[in-house]
């Protein structure tokens, strides 16, 4: 019968039924060491954390912004201190007088303008779609006329067909089956922040464009009013973000982010003082989107 056996090195040793017991321990101990080091060498060295997500209950915190920020190898203690002297505070309530001035109630709104310290444009409360925004890539616009009929036809469009659609839907029997007047009621209700929306951008006004990041170098700038702590704002700003950043590289047009800080959110203006403190190393956009991915 065969007896078992470790073999450390050059050495063998036979094992009886309890020394067996103690070596399988012994190992597992030596592999969760082992494990553990390596895993502590890592996070302290920065590898670890690399791409790291913080989880819902973070997402605001200090921890979060720092492990951002050494993510995208910043100087920490320059950030840090940034992050203590609430070093843009001034300058982002200036963007959130600013914003005012030109009538931003609704978080997320796209300005599109043209201009350089000063743009004349108009806005889009609430932004474009998806779909509408990408085909606004495809066509290029370096003409402020040009690009505001587009949107307006498009909102018009898209406005026409919803409330073709709710119409059926109300005067069918599965949507109550309502008397054509009683619908029209219904869907004009309903639909009266979409017209709202196509009446705020057939309005030119002007906005001071004086500081601040941006990207691109397009005739067309686009600016986006949010927070990086509305719910309303991450979700746009997760399929839109792409966009602006492939239209901002690729010619298409200028991309500038606004921050709003107000009421209810009580964690946005020591975000967007994070995101302009990475900016002050040179890294404000990439910061920006990774805040908008947690």
């Amino acid at each position: 019968m065969n007896r078992p056996m470790i073999q450390l090195g050059r050495y063998r040793f036979l094992l009886n039924t309890d020394s067996k017991r103690y070596a399988l321990v012994i190992l597992f101990l030596l592999t969760l060491i082992i494990t553990v080091t390596v895993l502590a060498l890592l996070w302290f060295g920065g590898y670890y954390s690399r791409g790291y997500t913080c989880s819902a209950d973070e997402r605001f915190s200090r921890d979060c912004v720092l492990t951002i920020a050494a993510d995208l190898e910043l100087d920490t203690a320059q950030f840090t201190e940034c992050l203590e002297d609430r070093k843009f505070s001034e300058q982002i309530t200036q963007f959130q007088s600013q914003a005012q001035t030109i009538g931003i109630e609704e978080i997320p709104t796209v300005f599109f303008g043209t201009g350089n310290d000063r743009l004349t444009g108009f806005l889009v409360p609430g932004g474009l779609t998806t779909s509408r925004m990408s085909a606004l890539l495809e066509e290029e616009f370096t003409e402020l006329e040009d690009l505001q009929a587009y949107v307006l036809s498009g909102l018009s469009t898209d406005l026409d067909r919803l409330e073709t659609s709710l119409l059926t839907l109300y005067t069918s029997p599965s949507g109550g089956g309502l008397s054509a007047e009683d619908a029209r009621i219904k869907v004009r209700e309903i639909t009266a922040p979409d017209r709202e929306r196509l009446r705020q951008a057939a309005l030119l006004r002007e906005y001071p464009l004086e500081t601040g990041p941006f990207v691109g170098q397009g005739a067309i700038t686009a600016v986006v009013f949010a927070n990086y702590e509305c719910a309303r704002c991450r979700e746009y700003m997760q399929t839109q973000l792409p966009l602006l950043e492939y239209g901002a590289r690729n010619g298409g047009f200028r991309y500038v982010f606004r921050d709003i800080v107000r009421e209810p959110y009580e964690n946005a203006g020591f975000l967007a003082n994070a995101a302009h403190c990475a900016g002050d190393q040179g890294q404000f956009f990439s910061f920006h989107a990774r805040l908008f991915q947690q």
